[in-house]
């Protein structure tokens, strides 16, 4: 993956030539620009290359086998549905009532999830195809589509519930890659006609790929647009609409998204302590400050009061309300900065942080006090 230099971040986002699309490969022409019958069109939609063998087997899969619930439809896909696709690994999981188009151009890794309710089209995605490697998990509702352009995802990525992946320009994504729920990554744009319209014929083009670094981590509702890469260990917030690339370790957030800090430099796969401007060590800090930063954060942040009759640090802050998705994100973006600890956000359980005695707990273990 291509990595962008955070100096040079916006002169080469200016830089981006638009790469004119072509008509041919988009589904509607090819399904509209003739007199073919509704049969040949299906086919079209549905297959890469059309036989009736291929044809009668995935009608039966999809009428019988696709929405059959419980183990017994887990065992049959799991026998059954690796005939549709190029290649597909061990142990693959293929939830119920999977939408797949042109399958035949799809590899699969080995441990790969595929959640109910998924789409997986590979229509417009080439001779490179969908590629989707080891321990991905594609959760229930997502939909990954290739219209021109192929798309390609690292190993142990989480695809978070309806979030969609829509090429027009390929779409890379490295490994350990985690995307919250409805968040869109998608490329492509078209010219609008002077009267504000599309118009039938408008000129398709794209300003590049989109590539996600390693250890990206996408928020809830974020949408990165085409032509971004989103650097390694880099977070984009809830939210966010991401125009622009996003260097290594950067924490962006708006719309469009900016940089509002940077998280600690990581090298082989560990975070190295980088304590945040004025703050001491953690290490020659006792427990009874630590909390009393924590606190002042968590009054600033999320107005939380202490003291008598309000919250205690034993307190629960998720049972109160305070500690939603949101927020755990600002409240663990606060503790890497401040403490020069790193958090994998894929695998944070927030009863690990539900109170500030937890929080203070959770610092001394990652800062290995």
């Amino acid at each position: 993956m291509n990595h962008v230099d955070k100096d040079a971040r916006g002169s080469t986002d200016r830089q981006r030539q638009r790469l004119r699309l072509d008509d041919a490969g988009f589904i509607r022409n090819r399904l509209f620009d003739d007199d073919r019958s509704a049969f040949s069109r299906y086919t079209d939609l549905a297959f890469h290359s059309f036989s009736w063998p291929k044809l009668i087997r995935y009608e039966l899969l999809m009428l019988f086998i696709a929405p059959m619930p419980g183990a017994l439809g887990l065992v049959l896909r799991k026998w059954l549905f690796p005939s549709l696709f190029r290649k597909t690994g061990k142990n693959v999981i293929f939830g119920q009532n999977l939408t797949l188009r042109h399958a035949d151009r799809i590899t699969l890794g080995d441990g790969v999830v595929l959640d109910r309710d998924c789409l997986l089209d590979a229509r417009g995605a080439g001779e490179a195809g969908i590629v989707i490697g080891d321990r991905v998990i594609v959760s229930s509702g997502a939909a990954i589509q290739a219209k021109v352009g192929h798309i390609e995802i690292g190993s142990d990525c989480n695809i978070g519930s309806h979030v969609d992946i829509v090429a027009q320009g390929p779409i890379s994504i490295d490994d350990n890659v985690s995307i919250a729920g409805n968040a869109m990554i998608a490329g492509g744009r078209y010219v609008v006609e002077l009267n504000g319209t599309a118009g039938e014929k408008s000129e398709r083009f794209t300003s590049g790929a989109i590539q996600l670094g390693r250890n990206a981590r996408i928020g809830m509702g974020a949408i990165v647009q085409d032509g971004v890469s989103i650097g390694e260990n880099a977070i984009v917030a809830p939210g966010s609409v991401v125009y622009e690339s996003v260097a290594d370790n950067s924490v962006v957030w708006g719309n469009p998204a900016r940089p509002v800090r940077d998280r600690p430099g990581a090298s082989n796969g560990r975070a190295q302590p980088v304590p945040a401007a004025g703050s001491a060590s953690l290490g020659g800090k006792k427990d009874d400050a630590v909390r009393q930063q924590v606190c002042d954060y968590l009054q600033e942040d999320l107005f939380i009061e202490f003291g008598a009759g309000d919250y205690s640090a034993s307190d629960s802050l998720v049972e109160a309300g305070i500690l939603d998705s949101l927020a755990l994100v600002r409240l663990s973006l606060w503790l890497e900065q401040q403490f020069g600890i790193h958090i994998d956000f894929g695998t944070l359980d927030p009863s690990a942080i539900d109170s500030v005695d937890k929080i203070v707990a959770f610092i001394g273990h990652r800062a290995g006090r």
